[in-house]
Order: C-alpha cells, then structure tokens, then sequence
C-alpha cells in the first residue's frame, strides 16, 4: 500500500522521510520530491532527473515503507497520547 500521494507531500516531510532511507542519489532525492511534491509522473520525473524509471520505481517502494513505518510510529503515539489525556481528565 502506498502511503504518499502524487503531488500531495510536503517537501519537508519528504526530506525528512529520506533520512531515514539508504538512498544517497542526488537525482533520485530530486526525482522523488518531483513526484511526491511537485505531481510530475513517474516517467517524467526520471527523466527530468536523467534517471531509469527501474531506480525511481525501487527507491519509491523504500520511500513509502519508510513512510509506512513512520505512520505506524503515530499511530502508537497517539493511542499513549489519548491514554495519559483521558487520564488526566478523570
């Protein structure tokens, strides 16, 4: 399952996400923000960028894992955060 949408991710977040990634490319980081930020295409960022849409497609399934795993990380947050609050509540 996809966790980022085309053209609908904060430059940020993305940078951020790539972090905590193992890819160090120049121009599939810039590939990668072209499509999660800006909407271009798979085909068109890669070729934006000079590079194979192969590598683009691989570093946007380690990409959205990474995202995957942040999310499941704020979703346990979030439940701790809600425990505590309801408890301070009563």
């Amino acid at each position: 399952m996809n966790m980022l949408i085309q053209g609908g991710e904060d430059c940020r977040r993305l940078q951020y996400l790539l972090l905590l990634t193992d890819i160090e490319s120049d121009a599939i980081k810039s590939a990668l923000i072209d499509h999660y930020a800006r909407g271009y295409g798979v085909g068109s960022a890669a070729g934006a960028n000079g590079i194979d849409t192969s590598n683009l497609r691989r570093s946007m399934r380690s990409l959205n894992k990474v995202a995957r795993i942040v999310e499941q990380i704020k979703e346990i947050d979030w439940v701790n955060h809600s425990e505590r609050l309801v408890k301070e509540v009563s």
